[in-house]
């Protein structure tokens, strides 16, 4: 989670780990929250940490300073929270088998349940526009009306193939990421309805800044490697476009060679520092796979 210059990392067994990445070039070390142990997903707003881990249900951890901090609440009704997004007072939760959950956190110290709204599959992303709900489960998506908080309706579900473990909403798009390794784009011109827009193989988890959507490669182990899609135009890059025209020709083909034979960084796709097979395979399968 990244509040300002502060990055907030769930590091499970050592707690929640706090960089200053003012400089990005060199992030530094501030503080660990030793007490929140076995958290896998965090939400930080102003001094309050919202998280979940192993334990049931969502907590919430209100500081006065660095490492001061008052009791850890657990939130009424929650359950197991996956991914969490907050908009004003109202915390938005992919609980897993619950499904959506809402709670009213405007009081920090005496956090509501407001309401459900039951999949009946694990919810495991959510992304919101607007007055709706966007779910990332098993092989679909669901869109949910949430402008009556208290009882939010199923407006859609469309099934996407392979499951889906990641959604992110930027503008008019959403951007999943499914088990095996695919990022999957949406176009939103009907917010009811998701509609299919293009997708790309071989990456493993994604983010995102401003107009920027950040993906690792599935290629690279241990994760080297993060790749950068310019998204302020609503489209993932093509990465077989060496040319950079949105055109997937003779001339990507040959750029790419003449690249691969200098020993250029950029035609280094698998990326292990090796000139070799691989890279060019990676381009052939990214140039035959055309351009979303």
């Amino acid at each position: 989670e990244l509040v300002g210059d502060l990055a907030y990392i769930a590091s499970y067994r050592d707690g929640v780990v706090v960089l200053d990445v003012s400089d990005k070039t060199a992030p530094s070390y501030l503080y660990t929250y030793p007490s929140l142990k076995s958290v896998s997903k965090i939400l930080v707003d102003n001094n309050t940490i919202f998280y979940a881990g192993s334990s049931a249900g969502i907590r919430m951890i209100n500081f006065r300073g660095p490492l001061i901090s008052t009791e850890e609440i657990l939130i009424p009704e929650s359950n197991a929270g996956y991914e969490m997004e907050l908009v004003g007072d109202y915390l938005y939760a992919a609980a897993k088998r619950d499904g959506l959950e809402i709670f009213d956190v405007n009081d920090r110290s005496n956090p509501q349940f407001v309401g459900r709204y039951d999949t009946q599959w694990d919810a495991e992303g959510i992304a919101l526009h607007d007055q709706i709900a966007y779910l990332a489960h098993s092989s679909s998506i669901s869109t949910i009306d949430i402008s009556d908080k208290n009882n939010p309706e199923l407006l859609s579900i469309i099934y996407t193939g392979g499951r889906l473990n990641e959604i992110i909403h930027h503008r008019d798009t959403l951007y999943t990421r499914t088990d095996n390794w695919i990022l999957k784009a949406f176009s939103l011109e009907d917010p009811t309805t998701p509609k299919p827009e293009g997708e790309l193989s071989r990456f493993r988890r994604i983010s995102h800044a401003g107009d920027s959507l950040f993906a690792t490669d599935y290629n690279s182990i241990p994760i080297t490697q993060i790749i950068e899609f310019d998204i302020s135009n609503n489209c993932i890059a093509c990465p077989a476009d060496f040319t950079g025209d949105d055109i997937l020709n003779f001339f990507d083909v040959s750029l790419f060679l003449q690249l691969f034979a200098s020993q250029d960084p950029t035609a280094d796709l698998t990326p292990d520092g090796v000139f070799n097979f691989f890279d060019v395979s990676v381009f052939f399968q990214d140039f035959n796979a055309g351009c979303p």
